[in-house]
């Protein structure tokens, strides 16, 4: 290595390590550290206002509340500071502290020239109410914790959802801050759908979650709950409520499109299906027509397998996820299109479709993992009776059907499965 290529390897490696110690030095989470480089003393401007005090008839009180002002400053500097470090604090809000408090520094600065310039003037009343003001701007900064337009509060509107003879439940949500408020639905149960699933709003605004209910059987004795959660870490909880007559609403708007069809002596079709489920909407003035139209098709495909009619079903389910692609990620997605598959003599592919949806179910979404492996075992039960009656004793399957009896009932007509009942009759062990 000759001698002017290693100057040059020195000279980086130099400023490698200058580069790093700026940094380190600058992300001293102590405010002493920053001393020099923001120009304040708070002992010595403490003390610059104990020398004017007299002079422009600061009270006592008012010296006080500096020194206080002062101190407090420092502490929350070096708390936002370590929130950031330990994860308490998002980068973006731990930013917007810190222009808050540089700019407070500002105002320090302005204000320390002010009682500098004081120890020189004979009048001194107009340099009075110009210091009063300063501190009142100090008291100001610091009773939003220099926090001002950093954060946002989530607004829930309903927070509970009260599905009786209908599809179609809404929230929602606004922001009582001043800067735009990401959020997002989480642990939506089975049986419903939430979209759009995250989104933002900007104050002043509001932005809509639509609820729908799916095709999945579920058992109306028990409340269900879902999550609004906010990129501020809100979480607020939205409880969905469900009478008899809705669990068994498909069924009704099988019915619905199938007495439709009677009256012109003919099959139901896709467009019998799609009055059935607009009707069941109710009112939709607050739901994006984009995401709406989309879940028109949905639900309908979920009547058109309670009518056996796969193909028109698979139909609507293909241009449901045309219209808006992100359904065909649901796991309620990939379990309808289970059914259809099935209905339509292709268990091999079926077995898959339940497969993927307890693959992409949420960690924590129970319900939708046993309601897969029940199907699963349902469909390999015509085949395999061992195999079958292996995977529908599965506790956790066992259980989902005590929870919900709805489910013999749905898997026998719409999987054509025989004795599906005396498959799973046998009573879980008691456990120790």
């Amino acid at each position: 290595m000759n001698k002017n290529v290693l100057l040059v390897v020195v000279a980086l490696l130099a400023l490698v390590f200058l580069v790093w110690y700026i940094y380190h030095r600058h992300e001293d989470c102590s405010f002493s550290g920053w001393k020099q480089t923001v120009g304040v003393e708070i002992d010595v401007a403490v003390k610059d206002v104990q020398d004017i005090r007299s002079k422009v008839g600061i009270t006592d009180n008012l010296e006080r509340d500096f020194d206080i002002l002062m101190k407090d400053f420092a502490l929350k500097y070096d708390a936002a500071c370590q929130d950031v470090r330990q994860g308490r604090m998002t980068q973006a809000e731990y930013l917007c502290r810190r222009n808050n408090m540089d700019k407070t520094l500002d105002k320090i600065r302005a204000f320390l020239e002010k009682i500098a310039a004081t120890k020189t003037l004979t009048d001194v009343s107009a340099q009075r109410e110009i210091i009063l003001k300063a501190v009142d701007d100090l008291e100001s900064s610091s009773k939003f914790g220099y926090g001002a337009g950093c954060t946002s509060t989530m607004l829930i509107d309903p927070k509970h959802l009260n599905f009786a003879n209908h599809t179609l439940e809404a929230v929602q949500i606004s922001t009582s801050g001043n800067n735009p408020l990401v959020f997002s639905a989480a642990s939506v149960p089975s049986g419903f759908i939430a979209q759009p699933k995250t989104g933002t709003v900007n104050p002043g605004n509001l932005a809509v979650v639509a609820v729908y209910r799916t095709f999945e059987p579920v058992a109306a004795a028990r409340p269900l709950t879902f999550h609004m959660l906010s990129n501020f870490q809100e979480d607020v909880p939205v409880q969905i409520d469900m009478d008899e007559q809705n669990s068994e609403l498909y069924d009704g708007l099988a019915r619905q499109a199938r007495s439709a069809a009677a009256a012109q002596n003919r099959q139901p079709s896709i467009e019998d299906v799609l009055m059935a489920v607009d009707k069941s909407f109710g009112s939709t003035g607050s739901v994006p027509p984009t995401n709406l139209e989309a879940m028109r098709y949905f639900l309908a495909a979920g009547v058109l397998s309670r009518l056996g009619r796969a193909t028109q079903a698979r139909e609507a389910l293909d241009m449901a996820t045309a219209k808006n692609p992100s359904l065909a990620h649901e796991p309620s997605a990939f379990l309808l299109r289970g059914v259809v598959l099935n209905q339509e003599g292709h268990p091999d592919q079926a077995l898959e479709r339940f497969a993927e949806a307890k693959r992409i179910a949420p960690e924590g979404d129970k319900d939708t993992k046993a309601l897969s492996d029940f199907f699963s075992g349902a469909v390999v039960l015509k085949t395999d009776k061992k195999a079958g009656t292996d995977m529908l004793s599965k506790p956790e399957v066992r259980e989902s059907i005590e929870r919900n009896p709805k489910l013999l009932k749905f898997a026998t007509s719409q999987l054509h499965v025989e004795n599906l009942d005396k498959a799973v009759e046998k009573p879980l062990p008691t456990p120790h």
